[in-house]
């Protein structure tokens, strides 16, 4: 699933977020790796953040401060969650995601 997203790149920490333009209030995040997933208090997730964004998604720190668009992804299969996003500066883009368990303790599904 794509939702409509902002995003914000700090070049001195190269962390890039993506969340969604939702205004509802983050409950919390939960932090796989380099993914931290941001959980809104009615379960949705609002936003995903990496650490270490320019070597996981192969663009130079110039590339990611002035991105032209990025999407988070969202896709359940079974009882795996993927959750990631796409970024597109010009004609180059790169896409990353991360499986998680399917726990509804962990994550809940709402949409």
């Amino acid at each position: 699933m794509k939702k409509e997203t902002k995003f914000d790149y700090d070049t001195e920490l190269d962390i890039l977020h993506v969340y969604t333009s939702d205004l509802e209030e983050i409950k919390g995040g939960i932090t796989f790796g380099n993914f931290t997933i941001d959980v809104a208090n009615d379960g949705k997730i609002l936003g995903v953040e990496l650490e270490g964004a320019s070597s996981h998604l192969n663009m130079e720190p110039q590339k990611l401060a002035s991105l032209d668009k990025a999407d988070i992804l969202i896709k359940k299969n079974g009882n795996i969650l993927f959750i990631g996003f796409t970024v597109i500066k010009g004609k180059e883009n790169s896409t990353i995601q991360i499986n998680v368990p399917n726990q509804e303790e962990c994550i809940p599904l709402s949409n």
